[in-house]
């Protein structure tokens, strides 16, 4: 670590293959998003819930294994969210298979490929299992639609959350630094990051079904966004330092304070991946996709705040002199 610590280098002069290396992302990103589209989970398509009654007690996760395996479209299986619902015994399922789909005759194979499905945990025929009465000892108890037309709502109100966010994020940063270019380059930077997260997730999200789009992955989103930013206030903190105390030129001036904050956003962005790595391996699917976003939208942003920001900053402050 030493050695990094008393790294000198010439970031900003490398900022060209930054930008032209970044540029084909982003590019290949939005190309991804009109060809391919994204994988949308329950949140933005809607869906179908059922709750569901066993006679012992049942892991979420292995049903919702099971239920993939019937729930395919276009050779893809369709997980469906699967969690206790009060009772351990009791289930509740949500799947978003064939929702744009909606009439009788649907909805009825649908509970007919849930039974076949996991009729070895239920001791009953077809009928008793769809059929919804009170006092119900097994089988389905409730049966809800989600509409996509409410679900669109949604995506109105996570991009809106996302706009305040970065607006906030520039006005903070121009009060905090007294400079406008200081919260372009922020905001700019936290575009690219989340512009190449979304990219990833819509670019291989026919190849890995997790990677799907849903609230979960919007407070992933936000959280990158927190986690990112606040490493492109510690660069700029030290380039303001050292602004203070030397008469470097500009140049020097925010060279020396990526070289004097690397040290610390490398060990932090090594110890947060290493700790998501783990719950990703160990916590479960239902974590997966939150996890991925985290680990790709953490390595970005890293990568972002040393190379990115740093780099608009020179390139309008340089601007700016000029005229």
């Amino acid at each position: 670590m030493n050695k990094i610590k008393n790294i000198q280098y010439d970031f900003l002069s490398k900022r060209k293959w930054v930008y032209i290396i970044s540029c084909i992302i982003i590019i290949i990103s939005i190309l991804s998003f009109l060809s391919k589209g994204f994988n949308f989970g329950l949140d933005f398509v809607g869906g179908r819930s059922y709750v569901i009654l066993f006679d012992r007690k049942m892991l979420p996760e292995k049903i919702s294994e099971i239920l993939s395996k019937t729930f395919t479209e276009n050779g893809k299986p369709s997980y469906p969210r699967v969690q206790t619902f009060g009772d351990e015994n009791q289930l509740k399922i949500v799947t978003k298979y064939k929702i744009y789909k909606e009439n009788n005759q649907v909805d009825e194979m649908i509970l007919k490929k849930m039974f076949t499905a996991l009729k070895g945990f239920l001791p009953i025929n077809f009928y008793e299992f769809k059929n919804i009465k009170k006092n119900k000892s097994l089988g389905i108890l409730s049966i809800e639609k989600v509409g996509p037309l409410v679900a669109r709502n949604m995506i109105y109100k996570s991009f809106i959350s996302i706009i305040i966010s970065l607006i906030g994020i520039f006005t903070y940063i121009f009060i905090r630094f007294k400079k406008w270019q200081f919260g372009l380059g922020a905001v700019i930077s936290l575009i690219h990051d989340s512009i190449i997260v979304l990219g990833i997730f819509s670019f291989f999200h026919e190849k890995f079904p997790i990677l799907e789009i849903d609230q979960t992955f919007i407070a992933a989103l936000l959280t990158i966004i927190g986690y990112s930013i606040n490493d492109t206030v510690i660069v700029y903190d030290k380039i303001r330092q050292i602004s203070k105390t030397t008469s470097f030129m500009m140049k020097e001036t925010i060279n020396q304070g990526i070289c004097s904050s690397i040290t610390r956003t490398i060990n932090t962005s090594f110890i947060t991946l290493l700790v998501i790595s783990i719950i990703f391996l160990f916590g479960g699917k239902v974590l997966h996709s939150f996890m991925l976003a985290l680990f790709i939208g953490i390595s970005v942003g890293t990568y972002s705040s040393i190379f990115i920001a740093p780099s608009i900053v020179y390139d309008f402050c340089k601007k700016n002199m000029k005229k």
